[in-house]
Order: C-alpha cells, then structure tokens, then sequence
C-alpha cells in the first residue's frame, strides 16, 4: 500500500511476527476489547474476538486507514461520482434501496418508478393477473443468467424459500451446458411458464444461448411466434436487443448501466426474488440492506463495522499471510452463499493495478471458498485444523427458535461452537507418543450470527459483506467495479468455438 511509510509498514510487519509467535495467546483475552469487537448491525451479531489482535493492532489499523484516500473514494462513491474510473460510472446499487441520502432527487424518482413497475409485474404474475398466452396462470418461472444476474438471485430465492405463501416455481438456469437445460425443460410445460432473461448487456454467450434454445423449445411445442409475448421478459440495459430477440417493450425491465451485475439483486434483477416471496417481502429484503446503508454512512473509524471487518481483512491478508479466506456455513440455506462470496469478494477485488494504473505492489483479495457444516467437518476441516496453510474463516450460524426440530438445530451450532473454539485455541497432548493428535490452532475468524433467517437478515448480511468488499477496494487503492480479467477468454472462446464447428 503505497500511503504507507516504510517506518509503518516495518511497524505492521514487526506486530505481526509478535502476533504470529508461537507464545502468543490464540484469541482475545481483555474483557473490555471483547466487547468492542463482539458488535451488533441490522439483526446480525458479529463478533471478531477470535482475530489475532489486541488494542495495539487496533491503532495501528485505525492509522492506516486514516492515511489512505478511503474517506474521499467513500465520499465519491456516496455522492454517485464515477468511482469506475475504467468505465466512467457511477455505482449506484446502494440507491436501489434508498441507501444513498444525497442521491439527486430527480434519479431517486426513476428508481422508485422502475421498481414499482417491476414489482407490480411481479404482483401480477403472481396473482394471476398476467397469464399464459392461453389464459393459464404460469407455475414456473426459468430465470436465464449468469455471475451476477444469477448467484445473489438464487442465493436470496433459496435462503427464502420458507417463506413463500404461494407463487410459481423459481427455477435457474446459468451453464451453457445443455444437460441442465434439457433435463429442467422436459420437465416443464410451455404453457404455463415464463422465462426471464437477465443480461446487462444482452449478448452474453450462456445467456443467450440457453434463451435462443428455450425460445426454440417453446415455439416447438406452440407454433404460434405472438404467443412467446407472453412468455419471455428481459431484465437488461440494452432493450433494443430484447425486443430485436422478440420480447415486446412491456416485458422489458430496465437495468443501470451503473448497477454492476454482482449487486444487480436490488435492481429490476430482484425480480425473481419479488415473484418467489412477493413485493412485501421483497421490499423487507431492501430494508434489512438499507439499515446496514444507513450504518455505513453514519459511522466512521473503528465504530464503522464494515470498515472494521474490513482492516480486520487487510491485516490478516496483507500480514499475517492468510491467502484464503473460508465462509462456513451453519444453515443449509446458506449453502449458496460461498458462491456468492466468491464472485462479489474475488471479481471486485481480484486485481493487480491501483486505481491510477500502477502494478500493486502488495496482495489483494485472496482466494475465497466454503462449504456448509457439519459436512465440511468429515472433508476440508482436517486440513484447516493440522494442515500447514494460513488462511482466515467466517463462521455464520442461525439460532432460528423456530426450527422445526430444536434438537437438529442446537447440534448444528453446537458443532458451529466447537469449531470456531478449536480452530482459534487448538489443543496439545502432553504425551510425544500422540503428537499427531496436536492442533495448532491461532487461525483468525469471525463469528457471525442471526436470529433468523428472514427477508430482512438476509438483506443485512448481503449488504454488510458489499460494504466490506468496497473498504477493502479503497484500503488496497484498486477499482472494486471493473471486471476486464474476465473479458479476454471471452474473446478467445470465440474464436475456438468456430474451430470446433468447422
């Protein structure tokens, strides 16, 4: 980080190998600092006192983001000023749900507009107020996208699913492989469902092939090419291509170009979670998010939970030499959530120039991966217990009173519990002769939990985890909006795929 003194950065690096020191506790044992780090956001309880750190770290963290340009990128970010300076745009997700209080008044209002309209749709489609070209209510719902316009729509779809009351089935397609598509497709009927294609750009390949062939398999089994009106919608920044694809202008919901596709859930790309648990509920998605928004804008320093987990991040990353960072999940609904992670975490931050060009002299994101508990306990915890790598972990777990079988629920997060008190405490035999039954322990986590698992929380979580990633962009000084690694194999895949159909 290139706002750092050399005096600093041998100060960081000198508390770091005193934290790393085979003598040094495993975990935080001033009562006072427990309580400053064990902290409370929005229906989330996130406790960060099993990170390597003491009130020293903690200074030295908090001077560190004070000498960084954080405060002015988060004040052009806030203030809708392109802070995509690759592509000159604004990000403007937060404003999708009324996060942004200095937002110009005039935008406020057609954002309120678009997601009236595509919650009414949503509304309509579910009561059965738009139906079928042949009168019938639609049962299913094929939502066609991928990376951004799929991994948050099918995570909030499957964290909620317990909520729904009624509604079509929500069903995702994203592969290009076709065994998905053709195995969901005979098992659906054309007259009774709709699909929704979401592309920002509308020529992304895997969406648009899979729609071309779902468009196909419908007029197969229809013959009538005005019926398809009724059973396609686009959710897109490029409407031409929509309507040129046969969608007419009404089933075609806008997107921002200043929305990226990993944040793209609180847009017009909601629209699947709207029609799975209905606007109510969808809109309490957007408040969970918003009271996280209004956090992050209010709260500075260490008092700022997102900036804090962030630090946090940047310390255990940047010093302690964690290159992966491990999101266990404690509810089988959150089983998504690493992929989600993954993409929001490694496509913003996964780069290797500032944000005025110059090669990072320093590791950014590291490589983010998961699973869900307990299953992962009988796979990679062995290795995260007495292997060699270091690596940072986030624990999430639900006390949900509400579980259908309380005894279920208390082993999950007693085992949740008990991991989290190994991986930082470790445990040693005296005897020599049992040296393999030794664990180190000293591996930095954050403990995460909710009440439940509702609209609401989920949307704290999402939001809570986007600020993070942004602070973590600003410390590192690189561009959390672009995403050009991805477009050169795009590129090359093309020119191969017609090789191959020679």
């Amino acid at each position: 980080m290139r706002y750092l003194t050399r005096k600093k950065l041998a100060e960081l690096e000198l508390h770091a190998k005193r934290v790393l020191a085979p003598e040094s506790a495993h975990q935080v044992e001033d009562i006072s600092l427990q309580e400053r780090l064990h902290l409370q956001i929005a229906g989330l309880s996130i406790d960060h006192s099993r990170q390597l750190v003491d009130e020293s770290t903690l200074d030295i963290l908090l001077n560190l983001y004070q000498q960084s340009n954080t405060k002015k990128i988060r004040a052009s970010y806030l203030e809708g000023e392109p802070v995509n300076l690759t592509e000159d745009l604004a990000s403007l997700h937060m404003a999708m749900r009324d996060g942004m209080p200095e937002l110009n008044p005039q935008l406020r209002q057609q954002i309120s507009i678009d997601r009236e309209h595509y919650l009414k749709f949503a509304e309509s489609i579910r009561s059965g107020a738009i139906r079928s070209y042949n009168n019938k209510i639609f049962t299913d719902v094929v939502h066609i996208g991928i990376g951004g316009s799929h991994l948050g729509q099918e995570l909030a779809v499957e964290c909620l699913k317990d909520r729904r009351d009624k509604g079509p089935n929500i069903h995702f397609l994203s592969n290009i492989d076709s065994r998905p598509l053709m195995d969901l497709l005979q098992k659906l009927k054309p007259e009774t469902t709709l699909f929704l294609v979401a592309s920002k750009s509308f020529s992304t390949t895997e969406t648009k092939i899979n729609s071309m062939r779902a468009k196909a398999w419908f007029l197969e089994r229809v013959g009538d090419k005005d019926s398809m009106t009724n059973h396609f919608s686009a959710l897109t920044s490029n409407p031409r291509a929509a309507q040129e694809f046969g969608i007419p202008e009404k089933m075609v919901f806008p997107l921002m170009p200043e929305i990226g596709g990993r944040f793209s859930v609180w847009s017009s790309a909601g629209l699947p979670i709207a029609l799975s648990i209905g606007s109510k509920k969808y809109m309490e998605f957007h408040e969970g998010a918003r009271m996280v928004d209004e956090h992050f804008v209010s709260q500075d320093n260490l008092s700022n939970i997102p900036l804090l987990t962030a630090l946090l991040g940047v310390w255990n990353y940047n010093f302690l030499n964690c290159h992966t960072l491990a999101v266990l999940c404690y509810d089988q609904r959150l089983r998504l959530l690493p992929q989600y992670l993954q993409q929001l975490f490694m496509e913003c931050n996964g780069k290797s120039v500032t944000r005025s060009g110059e090669e990072c002299e320093y590791s950014t994101m590291p490589v983010v991966w998961g699973g869900q508990g307990t299953g992962g306990q009988h796979a990679y915890h062995q290795l995260l217990h007495q292997g060699t790598s270091a690596f940072a972990a986030d624990f999430i777990a639900i006390t949900d009173k509400d579980d259908p079988i309380a005894e279920h629920r208390n082993w999950l997060n007693a085992h949740a519990r008990a991991q989290s008190k190994v991986m930082s405490e470790g445990w040693n035999r005296d005897s020599n002769s049992e040296s393999f039954k030794n664990i180190r322990g000293g591996h930095p986590h954050t403990n995460i939990v909710m009440n439940q698992l509702g609209p609401s929380e989920l949307g704290s979580l999402m939001a809570y985890y986007e600020h993070v990633t942004f602070y973590l962009g600003a410390l590192w000084d690189i561009n959390s909006f672009d995403q050009w690694g991805v477009e050169r194999g795009k590129t090359i895949a093309n020119s191969i795929f017609n090789e191959l159909n020679k």
